[in-house]
């Protein structure tokens, strides 16, 4: 009990001095797309986001740009409340990789989502693609991930963020 309110003051503490909710991810969760030697750098304008480089040096163009839906005041509602997500983007605006954010959905309906293919069936799609099906089971959740993502990925083609 007293460890995790620990680790909770811990991750309140870094919110507070973050200036988004993409600064606080574990870069570890980016291992999985990018390999273990990804290195991410913060970037404020034009959309908060982490630029992401598979290399130690940030001199070169990005690998990738990771968003964060609740940071642009995109999240979509779900069961209970709005859902964040992490949206991870090749330089072209392709999808690598979408990890489930910050939530208020039963832990039962996000299981459900995560143990589904709905966040790898992500992967490889731009805007204006199909979002992929909804999860039986999980239904307003995965609705609302899928409404999140396309919302990032709406607002960005709107800015012309991508060539």
């Amino acid at each position: 009990m007293k460890i995790t309110a620990v680790i909770c003051c811990l991750v309140a503490a870094v919110a507070v001095r973050a200036e988004s909710k993409v600064q606080i991810l574990d870069p570890a969760l980016l291992r999985e797309a990018l390999g273990d030697n990804a290195r991410v750098s913060f970037v404020a304008k034009p959309l908060p986001h982490m630029r992401v480089f598979k290399e130690q040096s940030p001199e070169k163009t990005p690998d990738a740009f990771l968003f964060n839906s609740g940071d642009l005041g995109l999240s979509r509602k779900g069961y209970r409340d709005k859902v964040d997500c992490f949206v991870l983007l090749s330089p072209d605006g392709a999808v690598l990789s979408v990890i489930l954010g910050d939530n208020k959905e039963s832990p039962g309906f996000v299981d459900t989502v995560l143990e589904g293919n709905l966040l790898k069936d992500w992967r490889g799609k731009k805007d204006g693609d199909e979002p992929p099906d909804t999860i039986t089971g999980a239904t307003f959740t995965s609705e609302a991930v899928n409404a999140s993502v396309e919302a990032v990925l709406d607002k960005l083609s709107e800015i012309k963020f991508f060539p």
